[in-house]
């Protein structure tokens, strides 16, 4: 089972070939990932994209059907799209939660780092809630959203 993992991976088709050698002869692969309903986007530009350089470094949101396109030796047996919007009050919730706790938050934080950089973190992690929450929200869900996949070695 991977949650929210293989957007970070560059050579997912490697993965796949070294799951196969993993699974056993029953054995299940669910993966769960955010993309889009078309197109890829790729988080490589940590000069411009502000994404790339504080979360995603690397990484890439796929098309919907990406993985069956590239899931080679495993086979796709079941794809299931969630609604973008119910991640969007998913990152609501978890919003309202880091503002709720932010004074506690702080003393943690403070901990280790300045309070200039403990405010810092938690204002970049305040507004990639914000940018997701809006994102998945956009066209009803329709546009961003979750994917579930489940795969099995080829019989």
């Amino acid at each position: 089972m991977s949650i929210e993992m293989f957007e970070h991976l560059r050579n997912p088709s490697l993965l796949f070939k070294k799951i196969d050698t993993w699974l056993t002869k029953n054995g299940k692969l669910f993966i769960q990932v955010f993309s889009h309903r078309e197109y890829p986007q790729f988080f490589d530009n940590t000069r411009s994209s502000w994404m790339a350089k504080n979360f995603f470094t690397g990484g890439m949101m796929p098309y919907a059907g990406f993985y069956k396109d590239i899931c080679k030796p495993l086979s796709q047996n079941q794809q299931w799209t969630i609604s973008g919007s119910n991640y969007h009050y998913t990152l609501e919730a978890w919003l309202k939660r880091l503002d709720d706790n932010n004074t506690e938050l702080q003393s943690l934080l403070r901990k280790s780092w300045p309070h200039n950089i403990s405010n810092r973190y938690i204002n970049r992690y305040r507004l990639f809630l914000l940018i997701c929450s809006e994102l998945f929200k956009y066209n009803d869900g329709k546009d961003w959203h979750i994917m579930h996949y489940l795969f099995s070695k080829k019989s």
